[in-house]
């Protein structure tokens, strides 16, 4: 799983890919510093580099922890907006 670009995000989307020998259904939650999760979404991807991307724009200014869960697995990665 790759790093979140771009990062600081600027405002507008961001994302990361990662690769995935099978398809199935990814669930993203963005969580501010306090532990508060502010964005939840679901992707549904077929297997093959898969890209993640979200809209920041609703976010206040600060640092979050962005988390992907994922055959039953979860990743952490942080990014500044």
């Amino acid at each position: 799983m790759s790093g979140i670009s771009p990062n600081p995000s600027q405002g507008g989307p961001v994302g990361m890919d990662f690769q995935s020998n099978e398809g199935g259904s990814v669930r993203l939650t963005v969580y501010n510093m306090l532990g508060q999760p502010v964005l939840a979404q679901y992707f549904d991807h077929q297997g093959g580099l898969v890209r993640l991307e979200w809209e920041t724009a609703q976010l206040a200014a600060g640092i979050y922890n962005a988390v992907v869960e994922w055959q039953g697995r979860s990743y952490t990665r942080r990014f500044v907006h």
